[in-house]
């Protein structure tokens, strides 16, 4: 009886080999320039876990112990199309990884004979009052462990847009710098689904800079419809070397979003942070 217990067990423990050690490490590459690619996802999407590529393209992937040879490994940049291995392929190698740049068509606003009038507007929440309560963005998260947090609004267009700047409210900041990757969500019950500028938007926040700080989009040429829900997001690159970031939300508003980690689900935070799109509006 011992002994057939005994090959239960080793059958069962066969069957599952989960990845604990490092899975796979490399670095990531511009096809075409051989450029190093910073701050590419590398992540399983089925387990929900990930590594995020340094500023030259490097990683190092230890998995989490739950990853099986079936599963799969995918990489992703912005401006990329996504190339994906089978883990059972590509375990414990150190790889050379060469993304494709991928050509990404956005719908154009689609302006008529008609007499249209351009106004400067504000989209999302500018309020920084007594009505605000404070929240960390950039932290660590109630479990500890990764401090990678991507965090944001919900926000709709009311008129045909196209989107000079992002502005967030800093009421605490004790970093040299900070650097942010900018991603735009379609929104699917209440929470960002599909990224709908694919392109890689990074800015570097310098000198303990607070108040509002406002980074520049026009170089991106983003343009959003009337009528669209969308999600702007804020993901902290530097968080191991990073302090802690204080900004105002509203607790009147719950369009906030917030996921721990690469790969992680989203969740409604609730509060809406005090972040707005600066755009110029097109109205008949």
């Amino acid at each position: 009886m011992k002994q057939i217990l005994i090959i239960i067990v080793v059958v069962l423990t066969s069957c599952y080999k989960g990845y604990s050690q490092n899975l796979l490490s490399g670095t990531v590459y511009d096809k075409d320039s051989r450029a190093t690619i910073g701050y590419a996802t590398i992540g399983v999407n089925e387990r929900y876990v990930g590594v995020m590529s340094d500023a030259n393209g490097v990683f190092t992937f230890k998995g989490n112990g739950r990853i099986l040879d079936s599963d799969s490994i995918t990489i992703n940049c912005l401006g990329y199309k996504n190339k994906k291995y089978a883990v059972r392929d590509i375990k414990g190698k150190n790889i050379d990884i060469y993304m494709d740049v991928d050509l990404f068509n956005i719908d154009e606003v689609v302006v008529t004979a008609k007499t249209i009038r351009k106004k400067d507007v504000k989209i999302g929440y500018s309020s920084t009052g007594t009505r605000q309560i404070r929240t960390s963005m950039f932290g660590s998260p109630p479990s500890g462990g990764a401090r990678t947090i991507e965090s944001g609004s919900i926000l709709r267009i009311k008129h045909d847009s196209d989107i000079n700047n992002l502005n967030f409210y800093a009421i605490g900041n004790e970093n040299n710098n900070i650097k942010l990757r900018i991603k735009f969500y379609n929104v699917e019950n209440k929470q960002p689904k599909d990224i709908i500028v694919n392109k890689d938007i990074l800015f570097d926040v310098n000198d303990k800079k607070k108040g509002w700080i406002s980074l520049d989009l026009t170089p991106y040429n983003i343009r959003f419809n009337a009528g669209q829900e969308i999600a702007v997001t804020m993901t902290l690159l530097n968080p191991p070397d990073c302090k802690e970031i204080t900004l105002p939300a509203n607790a009147f508003i719950i369009n906030g979003v917030l996921r721990y980690g690469i790969l992680n689900q989203w969740a409604n935070k609730g509060a809406a942070v005090s972040l707005y799109l600066g755009a110029t509006s097109y109205r008949p």
